[in-house]
């Protein structure tokens, strides 16, 4: 019985391993020893059928063999396949970051750590047939994936090696060309260099070509995979960025925008936005950002906005955003590429401001967005980088909105002005509208003293019958009323931007009796809060050291001496430092410093603007040395320095002058008949002269047209996306002091 068992019984896993060893080895020896081309095409067919399943055996006792067959017999297309296939089984791992142990890693490392292995497989590139190319294809890019940055450095010293890679891009097969593409994303990825000889062997013209006749963004998944390509050559590579604008490729993306037209009359929405479409879109907006983004270098982000402009890609971003139907998503990033296509160009920034769209004003249109609550809250805060581009280094643009403030006969006939928007906004009962246009305002004033004193003229009447009140006493009121954080935030950042270099302002809020009581209270509890009213605390001390460097003392009761006596008495001098330099290492203030894009995911992260961040640190030194006394000695008061000195000098030069000719004319009268009333007219003359030379130039009103352009993009009527209220939110009244 026990013998009929034997041959009954299944044969053990063990035994299986032993006897498919012995196979491997009879194979080997067969594939070395036989010298019939179709003995050892056998042998390496019966190979390539165990290796999946003896992958240690094959790896381990094969590989090299197999090497040497492709050498050897690299002309018999056959054997070649199946020796690739063979070695791509022997190399596969799991997943797509497989671990250090995995079996197809280990013999990956081993493959690669002979130089000629890689060479050899690019090689194989130049074979035309598709039983070589692909399967060569296929094992490169197992190998990027278990070992990509071996890989790359074997692929950067092979002679031609990128070449070859490249001309993957040209092959008429798609599969191929696809699996091509793939393989130089990943090849590609985190490495520069490659990325630079990669981009003068043509590759974005190809790649340019290949989403045109692919169909633009209506293009399938080889687009998507062209668009990250053009990403990994362009990001954080500033030679490859400048290489795609010389080579007159920006250009060639305007098409890329273009949309079908859309009948007015024709309410339903045509359905064109796929998933594949929407991935396309916001990939291509990738690729502008990463052109013109601000933290790029700011000669070549200037080029690439000309070029934008010029070439057409502005308008039709713009048009785009009229589009019915656009997704949320897709329309927010619009807006913010807008904001980066106009941001610190005054000519683009010019357009932008004579733009209308709807018999509307564009930045007006923008503005309602953004404060209208039933939007997206990240298309509200797209909305808002965009007109804070609009406004980065724009004067004038500045002065526009600010006077809007106080609306002329025109803007009465318009109806709604931007000004009082973001006023009905800032006093709404939606905390985020507040945020939203008190960063608005603050960035009005950016870097524009002037713009400073003309808002201390706006005046609100909140109830008939009562006197007006001071705008920024109202805002400070909503700051001591209001109980959120966010809209104490967002009063805070508006009221340090206002009071920097404007002792006006400061006098007005120190001469509201609960403004130095409010201030104190927020600054002195700072013991067991939390990491919002801690910064809260910071900010409050910051606006009261700005009240301290800018207090013309016209104020009585709390001048420059009472302010200090009040920091380094009642505050304590070493709290006050410690609560400033506390905000710049608070994790709030640091995560509003990663990017000048809005980072926000949700409400609840909403705290700090990114440029608030860069003027507290500014602002922080000033007033650090104003606490000890120093003086601030700035660029412009040097140069207004130097300017009287000038002055004084041209007036005692033309004071000697006069008195020069005096003498010379008295001189004259002691040698002829005396003359009365002979001097009378010369000293009138100089006593003209000398009252004009001492005459300063008052300051004059600016005068600030509102007349608009109007431009009504492509056969467009219709703000579609904006889903606008018919009626404006409710505004306060508005004065002029």
């Amino acid at each position: 019985m026990s013998f009929l068992r034997g041959f009954l019984s299944t044969p053990t896993e063990e035994e299986n391993k032993q006897g498919g060893f012995e196979t491997i080895e009879r194979l080997i020896e067969r594939l070395e020893t036989s010298t019939l081309l179709d003995d050892r095409r056998d042998a390496i067919r019966a190979l390539r059928a165990l290796s999946k399943t003896f992958q240690v055996e094959v790896g381990t006792h094969a590989m090299e063999i197999l090497i040497n067959v492709i050498k050897e017999d690299s002309s018999d297309i056959e054997v070649t396949e199946m020796v690739i296939e063979t070695l791509l089984n022997v190399m596969a791992s799991a997943g797509e970051d497989p671990p250090e142990t995995d079996l197809g890693v280990q013999f990956t490392e081993m493959f690669i750590k002979t130089e000629d292995n890689v060479a050899l497989l690019l090689s194989l590139l130049e074979e035309y047939e598709f039983h070589v190319r692909w399967p060569t294809v296929k094992l490169l890019s197992t190998l990027l994936k278990n070992r990509g940055k071996a890989l790359q450095e074997r692929v950067l010293v092979s002679p031609m090696g990128i070449s070859k890679l490249m001309d993957l891009l040209s092959d008429s097969r798609e599969i191929i060309r696809n699996d091509g593409l793939l393989l130089m994303i990943k090849l590609t990825k985190n490495n520069p260099a490659i990325q630079k000889i990669v981009a003068f062997e043509n590759a974005f013209e190809r790649l340019l070509n290949i989403v045109s006749n692919e169909g633009n963004s209506d293009g399938g998944i080889i687009v998507e995979d062209c668009l990250h390509l053009l990403l990994n050559l362009l990001r954080n590579n500033l030679s490859n960025q400048n290489y795609f604008r010389e080579t007159s490729n920006i250009q060639r993306i305007t098409p890329f925008f273009g949309m079908p037209p859309i009948d007015e009359e024709d309410e339903e929405v045509p359905p064109v936005w796929n998933v594949q479409k929407q991935t396309n879109i916001l990939l291509m907006l990738d690729l502008l950002q990463i052109l013109i983004g601000p933290t790029n270098h700011p000669q070549s982000v200037t080029s690439c906005q000309k070029v934008m402009y010029t070439r057409g890609i502005y308008m039709k971003l713009m048009d785009l955003l009229l589009y019915p139907g656009l997704p949320p998503d897709i329309f927010a990033k619009l807006l913010v590429t807008v904001g980066d296509v106009i941001r610190g160009n005054e000519i683009i920034q010019q357009f932008m401001d004579e733009l209308e769209m709807s018999e509307r004003p564009a930045i007006l249109l923008i503005l309602m967005f953004m404060v209208n609550d039933k939007q997206p809250f990240k298309a509200r805060l797209a909305a808002l980088y965009c007109v804070q581009c609009f406004l980065f280094k724009n004067q004038k643009g500045q002065a526009r909105i600010v006077s809007t403030l106080l609306p002329n006969q025109e803007d009465v006939q318009v109806g709604v002005t931007s000004g009082q928007l973001l006023c009905a906004g800032l006093f709404s009962n939606d905390s985020v509208a507040h945020w939203l246009c008190s960063v608005t305002l603050s960035h009005c004033l950016y870097n524009n003293i002037a713009q400073h004193e003309n808002m201390l003229q706006v005046q609100l009447e909140l109830t008939s019958g009562l006197p007006p009140v001071h705008l920024i006493n109202q805002v400070f009121q909503m700051l001591a009323n209001d109980s959120s954080a966010r809209t104490r935030f967002g009063t805070l950042m508006l009221l340090l931007h206002w009071v920097e270099e404007c002792p006006g302002a400061v006098a007005t809020l120190l001469n509201n009796n609960a403004f130095v009581p409010y201030i104190l209270e927020l600054v002195e509890h700072t013991d067991g809060q939390d990491a919002s009213a801690s910064l809260l605390s910071s900010l409050g001390a910051m606006l009261m050291g700005l009240c301290l460097k800018y207090n013309d003392n016209s104020c009585q009761h709390y001048t420059k001496e009472t302010l200090l006596h009040l920091i380094t008495h009642r505050v304590g001098k070493e709290i006050y430092t410690e609560l400033l330099d506390s905000a710049s290492v608070s994790l709030l203030f640091t995560q509003a410093t990663k990017s000048p894009h809005p980072t926000a995911e949700n409400v609840e992260e909403l705290f700090l603007d990114f440029s608030f961040t860069k003027f507290f640190k500014k602002q922080q030194d000033i007033v650090t040395r104003a606490l000890e006394g120093e003086e601030e000695t700035e660029t412009e008061n040097t140069i207004d320095s130097h300017d009287e000195i000038v002055a004084g000098y041209k007036t005692l030069i033309m004071e000697q002058d006069e008195e020069i000719n005096r003498l010379k004319f008295q001189l004259t009268q002691c040698a002829s008949p005396p003359v009365q009333e002979t001097q009378q007219p010369s000293s009138h003359v100089s006593q003209q002269q000398i009252e004009q030379l001492n005459s300063t130039p008052r300051i004059r009103r600016r005068i600030i047209s509102s007349t608009l352009l109007s431009y009504k993009p492509g056969t467009l009527s219709k703000w579609n996306n904006f889903n606008l209220p018919n009626q404006p939110p409710p505004i306060p009244a508005l004065r002029n002091t």
